[in-house]
């Protein structure tokens, strides 16, 4: 969102970030400084907020509260949902000017739907990519694998702060990452498992077939949307459930999805947003 934000003319830099987010805003090109009442745009994640006011008396610009979670309602003058489930909640009218929700949304940038354009889905699977998250450090991934047994090629994803003595546990048929880039895993994959958050519209948008399960509080709404699409998804983390269910399918070779689901998100969304968030500023 950034990105399209700053190709419309805008200067974008970063205030609050989560721990080691540092070097995602710089990789990404970005400077980190304090939001100032002269900014035109301020964006704000509702995760940061200690509660749900938000005060903007000092602030004449546009305020955008990006909820992520289902369960803030701050006033702003946009309110952006990008989840799965954002057209299903009902927000207050009265709170903002405009309300961007669902996955015409969705942050996830277009690149990943380019895999998708690349790949063939009804193929036995290459390799299995397993994320749970930048909070993983094993205790989800590391104890799936031990439960594992299949003849494909099992990629993991760790958090970027697990240690070396977590990486020691990991079996010796599995190939662990501390960090990836998710979209070099996502080219050569064909099945992808993990929570039921971000990375789980990321790999719909390229394609993959899934297996989701709820890892946080925060991931029940996103969780029990991609069901009703016809994922499989478990209600909660169960490693030998998720080998199971991993084995069966590539027993069966059940990897196909259908063109319907995966074009949910189609990569556009970053740019719809940045577009609706100039419209407004224009007008102030």
């Amino acid at each position: 969102m950034a990105q399209e934000i700053q190709q419309i003319g805008y200067a974008c830099s970063f205030d609050l970030v989560e721990a080691g987010g540092e070097n995602l805003v710089s990789e990404a090109g970005f400077d980190l400084r304090p939001h100032s009442g002269a900014d035109k745009i301020v964006v704000y994640d509702v995760k940061n907020l200690q509660s749900d006011a938000l005060d903007t008396s000092f602030y004449n610009g546009v305020t955008v509260v990006l909820d992520d979670i289902g369960t803030k309602q701050p006033c702003a003058d946009i309110l952006l949902n990008p989840n799965i489930y954002g057209e299903s909640l009902i927000y207050p009218k009265d709170r903002y000017r405009k309300v961007l929700a669902g996955p015409k949304f969705s942050l996830v940038s277009k690149e990943f739907n380019q895999i998708r354009s690349l790949k063939s889905l009804n193929v036995f699977p290459d390799n299995i990519v397993i994320s749970f998250g930048g909070s993983d450090i094993g205790q989800f991934s590391l104890e799936l694998t031990k439960h594992l047994s299949v003849n494909q090629q099992v990629e993991v994803v760790l958090s970027p702060f697990c240690k070396d003595s977590d990486l020691a546990k990991c079996p010796n048929h599995v190939m662990a990452h501390r960090g990836a880039n998710i979209k070099s895993l996502f080219k050569r994959a064909n099945l992808f498992v993990g929570g039921a958050g971000t990375m789980a519209a990321e790999a719909c948008a390229a394609g993959l077939p899934m297996i989701l399960t709820r890892v946080a509080a925060d991931q029940k709404l996103n969780a029990d949307a991609w069901r009703k699409l016809g994922v499989e998804v478990y209600s909660d983390f169960d490693a030998k459930a998720l080998a199971a269910a991993i084995t069966r399918r590539c027993q069966t070779q059940e990897f196909s999805s259908s063109r319907s689901f995966t074009e949910i998100i189609d990569g556009f969304g970053p740019q719809r947003v940045a577009h609706e968030i100039d419209l407004l500023a224009q007008s102030v």
